[in-house]
């Protein structure tokens, strides 16, 4: 799969829904929502590889990472704490975690592996519902996001809803939205 075009903004498959992913770094979260037509400091989750990938930069205890584990990867984002390094690397206290099903999304798992964690959100405008194919991403997005011909084009998302969200911030376990489980 092709990196980064022109330093925009990418928009691939995941296991739920279309979303636009960036590397990590403020001005990277706030053209997200820009683009996106989002309030500027919008929360914004983050797509990591794997579990492994995501623990150094989270604060958890015993009982968040069992329930992480047991939820992730999978069409889950689960809302936690930062580490001391999630906090410098996010610029956030906490984060919204997602770790895409490798067998609904392997690509992008691939992607993620080699480019490290991104800024991850829906493939939309705020308010409107998540885009299903590249030609409506395109569309809608025009000349502000790379949307890549994938080795074995999905050029749709069957059953398209996004991901279940639980927040754990709290001492509890919330559920913000629900979704695709």
């Amino acid at each position: 799969m092709e990196s980064f075009k022109n330093k925009k903004p990418i928009a691939l498959p995941t296991d739920t829904v279309y979303g636009i992913f960036y590397p990590i770094g403020e001005r990277n979260k706030q053209y997200i929502n820009e683009i996106k037509n989002s309030p500027p400091n919008k929360f914004i989750s983050v797509m990591f590889a794997s579990v492994e990938q995501a623990t150094p930069y989270l604060k958890l205890s015993n009982q968040h990472l069992s329930l992480i584990s047991a939820n992730l990867p999978g069409h889950a984002t689960i809302i936690v704490k930062t580490s001391d390094l999630g906090k410098e690397m996010f610029e956030q206290k906490t984060v919204g975690v997602r770790i895409p099903s490798t067998k609904d999304a392997k690509q992008l798992v691939e992607f993620l592996e080699e480019h490290g964690p991104m800024f991850a959100s829906s493939a939309n405008l705020s308010g409107n519902k998540a885009l299903n194919t590249r030609r409506e991403i395109i569309k809608e997005f025009e000349n502000e996001i790379y949307v890549p011909m994938l080795k074995r084009p999905k050029t749709s998302i069957r059953n398209p809803e996004s991901s279940l969200m639980i927040d754990l911030t709290s001492g509890g376990f919330d559920i913000i939205r629900h979704g695709k489980a």
